[in-house]
């Protein structure tokens, strides 16, 4: 999955005044037909300091992904939420 959500979001660029070396995590849910929603991209001031479309940017860009397999447990599909990182350095 985090090679399928790095593939996403290659090509996004910002532009920042001053360093920046931080962490923000976005959490997903996949449902049982393989639709994958975005419930929450975190709320971080540092970078919305510098980036203020930041979180706009990236929701829109991960909710243009298809849908995907769905997880299954014991051969019945099911929703699976899940937390990403996105590490933002600039050094």
């Amino acid at each position: 999955m985090m090679a399928y959500f790095s593939k996403a979001m290659d090509g996004l660029q910002f532009q920042v005044d001053n360093d920046l070396n931080d962490t923000t995590y976005i959490d997903f849910l996949i449902d049982e037909h393989g639709f994958i929603t975005i419930l929450n991209v975190e709320e971080n001031t540092e970078i919305l300091n510098e980036i203020s479309d930041f979180n706009t940017k990236v929701s829109n860009r991960l909710n243009d992904l298809t849908t995907v397999a769905p997880a299954l447990k014991r051969g019945i599909p099911v929703a699976l939420k899940f937390r990403l990182p996105i590490v933002l350095n600039t050094n």
